[in-house]
């Protein structure tokens, strides 16, 4: 998920696609819609950009992230948007079963 970061951060502010996971690469984009400069992921920086994360721009953030590639092979893809919809719905069918297998792991692990 760190790689995802700024993709699914930068899809608040603008429909651009990242071409890299790099974050020397994204730092210019951040910096143009935070402020934060030579973003590296540091937890201030982190913690700065998030403070620009709003309810508007989730809805935008959402409706951009529905938009991109499912294909991992593509570049720019991303499946965030179907966790997005999980995360919304009111079925949470989902999220049990991924607990249950998370149980019977540390079970496993005892």
């Amino acid at each position: 998920m760190a790689n995802k970061l700024p993709k699914i951060l930068d899809k608040h502010w603008t429909d651009e696609n990242l071409k890299s996971p790099a974050k020397s690469v994204n730092a210019p984009l951040i910096k143009k819609y935070t402020g934060v400069e030579n973003y590296k992921g540091r937890a201030d920086q982190i913690q700065n950009v998030m403070e620009h994360v709003t309810e508007e721009n989730y809805v935008d953030m959402c409706r951009r992230m529905s938009k991109l590639e499912l294909d991992d092979s593509v570049t720019g893809s991303s499946n965030f948007g179907k966790v997005i919809k999980l995360f919304e719905s009111d079925d949470s069918r989902w999220i049990e079963k991924i607990n249950r297998k998370l149980e019977c792991c540390v079970q496993k692990e005892k």
